[in-house]
């Protein structure tokens, strides 16, 4: 099987930005391969991605072969496609994606988020360590989580071929509708896809202290060994 581009998202429970002054907003959708209507969601990300640069999706799998099975279970998303965004919005549907996401960017981040990562190739142990500088005081039960995603996942046939609903129809729907139902898996590859959530889905207990000051610091470290499958 072919996997390629790990990619490390940090999270922090209830509060979400990467750089100074600039905030991110992240999506978590809820799909499969079995889906017929997920191609919309994937079509919604890739347009939310290049038209926020700072947009970042989690594509949890349910039910299909790139499934984390902590990830799907904990999400509480029962519908596919839909999404939580910045952990504010619940099963929302995608004809609301383009709104909440807007609305999320209009927030205002507590902190600012750097991430420290180092990569033992002998023994795959993966070491993240993720700091929070906060620009305002707040106090409650904030958690860090770290949460790996993937991109150009590829399988064999059938188990990596997606239903699409949208397939020689009429509705535009970026591409999808030129493409046949199912998609054979050699006709596509899968991104944004969660591999595991460090931390677990409500955050690692203890990682943020229960009362930190404007100008305060909280780092907590995770570790990882990336499974041999993983390229």
């Amino acid at each position: 099987m072919k996997r390629k581009f790990l990619t490390l998202i940090v999270l922090t429970i209830a509060l979400f930005s990467t750089n100074a002054q600039t905030k991110h907003v992240v999506l978590e959708e809820s799909t499969g391969t079995w889906c017929q209507y997920c191609p919309k969601g994937n079509y919604f990300i890739d347009s939310l991605s290049k038209f926020y640069p700072n947009f970042i999706a989690v594509a949890i799998h349910s039910n299909d072969e790139m499934m984390d099975d902590e990830y799907s279970s904990s999400c509480d998303l029962s519908a596919a496609p839909s999404a939580y965004i910045d952990r504010q919005n619940i099963e929302e549907p995608t004809n609301t994606w383009f709104e909440k996401v807007q609305a999320a960017f209009n927030h205002t981040p507590s902190s600012d988020i750097d991430v420290y990562t180092s990569f033992n190739a002998s023994t795959r142990l993966l070491t993240v360590r993720v700091k929070a500088s906060f620009t305002s005081a707040i106090s409650g039960n904030y958690r860090f989580a770290a949460i790996i995603t993937e991109d150009g996942i590829t399988g064999p046939l059938p188990q990596y071929n997606q239903n699409n609903t949208y397939g020689g129809g009429t509705t535009v729907m970026g591409g999808f509708e030129a493409l046949p139902n199912p998609i054979p898996a050699n006709m596509i590859a899968f991104n944004h896809v969660a591999r595991k959530i460090l931390g677990g889905y409500t955050g690692q207990s203890g990682s943020v202290p229960a009362s930190v000051s404007a100008g305060d610091t909280a780092s907590y470290t995770f570790t990882y060994n990336i499974p041999t499958t993983w390229n």
